[in-house]
């Protein structure tokens, strides 16, 4: 039988795998960078703190791992820096907020923020 730890971390890797087929792939994530991975993780904390402030419980458990799935892929590419492999993102590539991506983003700009959560 599986823990709750266990049942977590297999949400958030499925959520992982499901973010990388909606926003382009493997080849798209390779194309970010530490600080494009924390701000994603970052936005969606704002988006989970709102969530617990109007008490949805849906919308809490979506959150967090709308916040876990890119803390992964931040481990994930810390990993791959310190082994020396920056992949497609390498040096000289734009960070997230440098390129033009339109609806994939996963960066919603403040003004945006508050669309959908009420």
């Amino acid at each position: 039988m599986a823990t709750e730890e266990q049942v977590f971390l297999e949400k958030v890797r499925l959520q992982a795998r499901l973010n990388r087929e909606r926003y382009g792939g493997e080849e798209h994530d390779l194309h970010l960078q530490m600080q494009d991975w924390t701000l994603i993780a970052g936005t969606h904390m704002g988006h989970l703190m709102e969530a617990v402030r109007r008490g949805d419980h849906d919308a809490v458990e979506r959150e967090i791992l709308h916040v876990a799935a890119p803390l992964l892929e931040l481990y994930r590419r810390l990993e791959r820096e310190r082994k020396g492999d920056t992949g497609a993102g390498g040096a000289g590539q734009g960070s997230l907020r440098e390129q033009d991506l339109g609806e994939q983003l996963y960066y919603v700009p403040p003004e945006r923020q508050w669309e959908g959560t009420r």
